[in-house]
């Protein structure tokens, strides 16, 4: 096992025939039938994921179902979290800054021409394929990913806390539902906080963040920005232009100067280890002192009900699976009547340890 957290446990597999390595995710069935939504939100997440070919989006291989549990079967990546290589490094330069916004975009431009919208960018979702490079970014977990042109949308107001476009968070039965554009305000509030190694939103405690958040008062007005070219503030403000309608899409930002990657960089390095760490500590600390009170969904958990947290919405990170046991995989398999085709069946099997040419492995990954 290399990670788990509240509702899944990761391991890491090989595939015996091209010696080939991949991260199986199990997530227990009982327990994500237990939770609001939990059964549709995983079947909904497995047909997003499905229809995704991109360099820059996690890749389901499989998924396969016992009498227990839920595996996917999906990309090992080894460079861990974006944030957690800039702590390590404690400098980004411009060029590479520009090289993993344009990845980033890159992967929205994919979800959005699809009709999809990802609806939970933060950093934690951000993760690096492998040790030896800072910019070659996937975006994971698509949780709370849905389409835009489907009438049942499991959850309207979704996301987390300091990266929620305002029109997610401000959203009523009775308006126009939102679109794509609340990815790109995402994708920004991450943008802004490589340039300063802050949020912008601050906060106590997960209301004072989420009331910072509706207002969406983003100060540009800072030291920090000013160590960075004028195209990389312009790009910055247009995608985080509060108004849906005159935020930049996907594809304009493709098109901006500053995601131009042959333009000579500029060079200048920002120190953000100190920063980063604070964010780290204050940010996460404060977001996660939390009450609720209603049904609606901030990063797979309820954004204001006095219920207990269903799920923590971060699948795709070393500390955040839980509660399915590998002893269920050795003892009942069955492989789905095609590839990724669960379906919360009540089956089982006794006869099969392996899993679609898959060996099991304890080795964890350092």
């Amino acid at each position: 096992m290399i990670g788990k957290g509240s509702f899944a446990k990761v391991y890491m597999a090989t595939k015996k025939s091209q010696n080939i390595q991949y991260a199986i995710k199990a997530f227990n069935k009982v327990f994500m039938a237990s939770q609001h939504k939990g059964k549709q939100s995983l079947i909904n997440e497995i047909s997003i994921m499905r229809q995704l070919d991109s360099d820059h989006l996690i890749r389901l291989y499989e998924v396969y179902e016992t009498s227990n549990s839920i595996y996917f079967v999906v990309d090992l990546l080894q460079g861990g979290e974006l944030l957690h290589r800039i702590r390590e490094k404690g400098t980004i330069n411009e060029k590479d800054l520009k090289v993993l916004i344009r990845n980033l975009i890159l992967a929205l431009n994919h979800l959005h021409q699809k009709n999809i919208m990802h609806r939970d960018i933060k950093p934690e979702n951000l993760l690096l394929k492998s040790k030896y490079s800072d910019c070659d970014i996937v975006v994971a977990d698509f949780g709370l990913a849905t389409k835009t042109d489907i009438q049942n949308i499991l959850f309207k107001r979704c996301g987390t806390p300091g990266f929620v476009a305002p029109e997610v968070l401000e959203y009523k039965e009775i308006d126009k539902f939102y679109g794509v554009q609340c990815d790109i305000f995402s994708a920004g509030i991450i943008f802004y906080l490589l340039l300063t190694g802050k949020q912008p939103f601050q906060g106590k405690d997960y209301k004072q963040i989420l009331r910072q958040n509706k207002a969406c008062e983003i100060s540009f007005n800072i030291p920090e920005l000013n160590k960075f070219s004028p195209s990389a503030i312009d790009l910055l403000k247009k995608m985080l232009n509060p108004i849906p309608d005159k935020r930049f899409t996907s594809a304009q930002c493709l098109k901006h100067p500053f995601l131009d990657i042959e333009e000579d960089s500029l060079g200048i390095e920002a120190n953000l280890c100190g920063n980063l760490g604070s964010y780290e500590v204050e940010y996460l600390a404060n977001v996660r002192n939390k009450q609720f009170d209603s049904q609606d969904m901030v990063g797979s958990m309820p954004l204001f009900s006095t219920g207990k947290l269903p799920m923590n919405g971060n699948i795709n990170t070393v500390g955040s699976f839980s509660n399915a046991s590998f002893s269920n995989m050795e003892r009942k398999i069955i492989i789905s009547t095609g590839p990724g085709q669960s379906r919360f069946s009540n089956q089982g099997s006794n006869d099969c340890q392996i899993i679609g040419g898959f060996e099991k492995q304890y080795v964890q990954i350092k």
